[in-house]
């Protein structure tokens, strides 16, 4: 299963185009790295920022975070950038992707088998598609 890393921060006052560029440069880098899955930011309107990092599995993620690179961004970004920051590191345990609206289909989910026994001893068919 993904490791996900869920990392919310706040910036310090006057810093943004300082951080839009590291965050550029980290980003490209993990985008690169082994193991990469996919990666979102979301900001808040509070000025909370969000991003969900995702790698394959375990010694992929732990390869990125002793990236010697990327250690040294984190170091900046303690010094330099932030105001507080928080780090989650969580492993998935199952996914779900539902299509919803008027051209939504009717057809299963589709999940790994895995993530289909561990959904099936939680949810029956029809509390995850409705009634068919």
């Amino acid at each position: 299963m993904d490791i996900v890393t869920i990392f919310r921060s706040r910036l310090r006052p006057g810093v943004e185009d300082d951080y839009r560029r590291l965050a550029e440069e980290m980003s490209q880098r993990a985008h690169r790295a082994p193991g990469f899955v996919d990666e979102r930011f979301y900001l808040g309107a509070d000025g909370e920022r969000v991003t969900l990092v995702r790698f394959a599995d375990r010694d992929s993620h732990r390869a990125w975070a002793e990236d010697p690179v990327h250690r040294a961004a984190q170091r900046r970004g303690r010094d330099d950038l932030y105001e507080w920051y928080e780090v989650s590191v969580c492993e998935e345990v199952s996914t779900r992707h539902v299509v919803c609206g008027v051209a939504a289909s009717r057809e299963p989910i589709q999940e790994t088998p895995a993530q289909e026994a561990s959904t099936q001893e939680a949810f029956t068919q029809e509390e995850l598609t409705g009634p068919q």
